[in-house]
């Protein structure tokens, strides 16, 4: 390299050190506690109300029929659990939905459940029975929402809501139709609504809902917007969504809420768009698809969060685990995840029942036109998947075992040396539905504002918030490359030289350091609540919540950001002590689980 372009370079690297002379002459004003803010906020995923449910009725049937082959059951257990669930059209309680049917009629009406494990004479309880297939009786879901509205309102600032409202199509004597699906969800909004009313103030705290794959006929199916689907949950939705987003989420079922203003937003996303069991789209490859689309959009929020200093949650239903997603999509959500750490604060989902987390790494290959889509390695080691679907959610004690198994393996493929900025972290809570134990997770996350003013970090270091000095050495040699990018395509010596730097001669996207944990709205804990049904059944009195675990207290968690996460799971792989009560919270209390699952803590 002559010395001219050396000095030009050097030259370069001073003006830039400059600049970061000017920028930490004012220093980052922490703000302190915003007014009015606890610095909680709750997330409640997969309630799955059944209005067909029937107390006694057996889980070969899905708890909607009584067998008279049974156990003769008490009349006054033969109820519904409607308690104040205000649904349009109020079931007869005499007509005969509970149909009384025998062990050799359902083997012929649905073959497959009976092969799968279940007990077939188990009957289900007042307010549900765990470890089954049977989804929540109304019963359950009104008591869910009736501990929140005596326990939690006033002491949360948002609320996430990850979708399914509504029951599983799991039982053929009992179809589902789009106008239950409606139904069941109008009531669930109504019920939010009667969980956090307006204060004096007129105001309401924000309730951010998303859509799930069980909240629409057929399920997992949908169409792109607009249509009648996202025209109903605009409706129902409207006390929830933002004015100013109603058109995106006519459009697509997506939107963004800010729920500290000009702090912290939650972008909600449809995955349906992204799931792969939604045939009547095709992942996001073509621009015209309604998953490239919604790519695009949260690319663009994202971009426009940066440049206001502000941080956000992704949240929705089905969470981007290689074999959920398409390729593409999965390829794309991994892309915008790792570009936009320094905004991204965390990644919340619901969908599986069980309790855990799981990394979407740096593992991609490039084309040879860098701009073009990224792809996954398709590393037996990284993949995740379960996703053996028929007409079942796949975690209700189906493939269970397997997914656990590639699990740990993730957990054990992770280095001493790993990078968190290669990492982003997938947190999935487990369900209200009990496929184990209903649960919700109340998180906390940081109040005062340790990042740095617009003024100085933008003018001057753009993406750099709270840790100036470390960062201005990315910026710097971004600068440089976007310099040297100019002379390559003009000079091959120099091109030569600097090789080393690029890939197939374009250059790397400007890479942004993730948030500190100072910033507002970093995740810093979650207390996991449960509740025991069989005690509930066994005295007839409404579910209390307790607490599950403490990820600081029972965890050793600092916060919740990558690097702690990375360390949990390399704990997690290594001790099998560890790995038992993990694998115990993950099914919620459940011993009976724990032991079909007793194969992975090997």
């Amino acid at each position: 390299m002559s010395g001219q372009r050396r000095s030009r370079i050097l030259l370069l690297g001073a003006a830039l050190t400059c600049c970061l002379a000017v920028a930490t002459v004012t220093s980052a004003a922490s703000q302190g506690s915003s007014s009015g803010l606890v610095g909680r906020f709750l997330h409640i995923t997969d309630i799955h109300p059944d209005e067909h449910y029937l107390d006694g009725a057996t889980v070969s049937t899905s708890c909607h029929t009584i067998l008279n082959n049974t156990e003769d059951v008490p009349t006054n257990n033969l109820r519904k659990g409607r308690f104040s669930f205000p649904l349009k059209q109020e079931q007869d309680e005499s007509e005969s939905i509970d149909k009384v049917l025998t062990i050799q009629d359902m083997n012929i009406i649905r073959p497959g459940l009976m092969d799968i494990g279940i007990n077939g004479n188990a009957v289900g309880g007042y307010y549900g029975l765990p470890n089954t297939i049977c989804d929540s009786p109304l019963a359950l879901a009104d008591a869910t929402l009736s501990w929140i509205d005596r326990n939690l309102v006033g002491s949360i600032d948002f609320v996430v809501w990850t979708g399914d409202n509504a029951r599983h199509d799991s039982d053929n004597t009992h179809p589902r139709t789009q106008e239950q699906i409606n139904q069941m969800n109008d009531a669930m909004a109504k019920k939010f609504l009667e969980a956090f009313p307006r204060g004096p103030d007129g105001k309401r705290i924000p309730v951010v809902p998303c859509i799930g794959n069980n909240d629409i006929y057929p399920h997992n199916i949908m169409y792109p917007g607009p249509g009648p689907v996202l025209q109903h949950y605009s409706q129902i939705w409207s006390e929830f969504i933002p004015e100013d987003q109603i058109n995106t989420f006519l459009r697509g079922g997506y939107y963004m809420s800010e729920v500290v203003p000009g702090k912290l937003s939650v972008l909600a996303l449809n995955t349906l768009y992204f799931y792969i069991h939604n045939v009547a789209v095709d992942g996001c490859h073509d621009k015209d698809e309604p998953g490239t689309e919604q790519m695009d959009w949260l690319e663009e929020e994202l971009k426009q969060l940066r440049k206001r200093n502000m941080v956000a949650y992704l949240v929705g239903h089905v969470p981007p685990e290689t074999k959920s997603y398409t390729k593409s999509c999965h390829s794309r959500y991994t892309k915008i995840a790792l570009e936009f750490q320094d905004v991204i604060v965390g990644h919340l989902y619901g969908h599986a029942n069980i309790d855990h987390f799981f990394f979407v790494p740096q593992n991609m290959k490039k084309k040879n036109n860098f701009l073009e889509e990224w792809e996954e390695e398709e590393e037996e080691d990284q993949a995740l998947s379960v996703m053996d679907e028929d007409d079942h959610d796949p975690f209700h004690l189906l493939g269970l075992s397997s997914y656990l198994q590639t699990l740990w393996k993730q957990y054990n493929s992770i280095p001493k040396n790993a990078k968190p900025s290669d990492y982003a972290v997938i947190q999935v809570s487990p369900s209200v539905v009990p496929t184990y134990q209903p649960t919700m997770r109340v998180f906390t996350y940081e109040l005062a504002d340790g990042t740095t003013s617009s003024v100085d970090t933008e003018d001057y270091l753009p993406g750099c918030k709270d840790d100036v000095m470390n960062c201005v050495a990315d910026i710097i040699e971004q600068e440089l490359e976007d310099y040297i990018t100019v002379m390559l395509d003009n000079d091959a010596e120099l091109a030569s030289e600097l090789q080393p730097m690029y890939k197939n001669g374009h250059k790397k996207p400007r890479a942004y350091p993730p948030a500190p944990v100072s910033t507002f709205g970093y995740p810093l804990s979650y207390t996991q609540y449960w509740t025991n049904l069989t005690l509930a059944n066994e005295s007839l009195m409404p579910p209390q919540f307790e607490i599950e675990y403490q990820t600081r207290e029972d965890y050793g968690l600092q916060h919740l950001g990558v690097s702690e996460y990375l360390a949990l799971a390399r704990r997690i792989a290594k001790n099998k002590l560890l790995k038992k009560e993990y694998l115990k919270r993950m099914v919620v209390q459940s011993e009976n689980a724990l032991v079909q699952f007793g194969d992975v803590l090997a």
